[in-house]
């Protein structure tokens, strides 16, 4: 029988800290998710079914990784990342281990990537309802051109932009609810980034004992994929609110490759994010490699080292791809809007 190990101290005081956050996230989303549910919604727009069913789903799927993230977050997977564990030489050595223990080993984080796809999934809940209430005026019109980005940058206005609705259930019964979207998304985006800084540091430590370069040009590389996450999750919020749905009149409003479609924008930003993570994967696997080939020199071997430069070039064209309809709408908005 497997004995279960714990990994560290500061593992379990992480997991107490992310857990905590996150309920307090998915708590006040089921909030948001109630609220949004009983708005009076103009009877000139069709109601928000689809959003809200993608806000619910988004808040279901990051509860329940949060009760998967726990035994990973705390205990030893034998997993060389998760674990905190470095690659010596003699692990690049050994040959008696299968395919499927070799990709277990060196596959991503586990507990990481849990935590950051269950934040990434709170942040995205929120933008197509948002964007939605703005279109048919529930929220000021002056939120078209701010991101969740500015609340980071931006603390000396009002802390809290709160949505205070009274509106009759029956015709005795009313109800007011009233949310603070500030400081929800200030939290959501500080714990994706607290996510994102914990595997800029967990990925590239399995290497620290081979190459200590090589660990901190990755690390490096981890966090240019972080900043490109920022900047395309700032334009995302922008192009679904300005033209996805519509809701600004420009004065040369032609060429949008994107205009009234906000969920092929939602889907190509999520592939794209996908093929974002994909590529640090793909960079651990090519270092894996080159560094395994110093002490193997079998025909197999060779030929592995292969693999990671056919899959950088796949993702490279599935992102480009990705990218050109997303770059080309918010640079065409910026030019028309200067």
């Amino acid at each position: 029988m497997a004995r279960i190990e714990l990994i560290s101290l500061s593992r379990i005081w992480y997991t107490i800290i992310v857990v905590l956050i996150h309920l307090i996230l998915v708590y006040f989303g089921i909030k948001q998710c109630y609220f949004n549910d009983r708005l009076p919604w103009p009877t000139s727009s069709s109601l928000p079914k689809l959003e809200l069913l993608i806000q619910k789903f988004c808040l279901l799927i990051s509860f329940v990784l949060l009760l998967i993230f726990i035994y990973p977050a705390l205990f030893k997977i034998g997993n060389f990342s998760n674990d905190n564990q470095q690659l010596t030489i003699d692990d690049l050595k050994k040959t008696e281990l299968s395919l499927c223990s070799k990709l277990w080993q060196h596959c991503f984080s586990l507990s990481s990537t849990l935590h950051l796809i269950m934040s990434f999934l709170i942040i995205i809940s929120t933008v197509l309802i948002h964007a939605k209430q703005i279109m048919v005026g529930l929220k000021n019109s002056a939120l078209l051109w701010h991101s969740d980005l500015d609340l980071l940058f931006d603390w000396s206005s009002s802390p809290t932009i709160s949505i205070t609705k009274r509106f009759v259930i029956s015709n005795q019964n009313f109800s007011s609810l009233s949310f603070s979207i500030d400081s929800y998304s200030r939290l959501s985006i500080l714990n994706f980034l607290f996510a994102s800084f914990v595997c800029i540091i967990r990925e590239p430590y399995v290497f620290w004992s081979i190459s200590k370069i090589f660990s901190i040009l990755y690390s490096f590389a981890i966090a240019l994929n972080v900043l490109q996450w920022c900047l395309m999750y700032g334009a995302l919020q922008l192009l679904i609110k300005n033209i996805c749905f519509n809701t600004i009149e420009l004065r040369h409003n032609i060429g949008y490759l994107l205009s009234n479609q906000p969920y092929t924008t939602l889907f190509l930003y999520l592939l794209l994010e996908f093929l974002i993570y994909i590529s640090s994967i793909t960079y651990y696997y090519y270092a894996y490699n080159r560094f395994k080939s110093n002490y193997k020199r079998s025909c197999y071997d060779r030929f592995s080292n292969y693999c990671p430069s056919l899959i950088a070039i796949i993702i490279l064209l599935l992102y480009t791809a990705c990218k050109m309809p997303l770059a080309h709408d918010i640079f065409l908005l910026y030019i028309q809007t200067r």
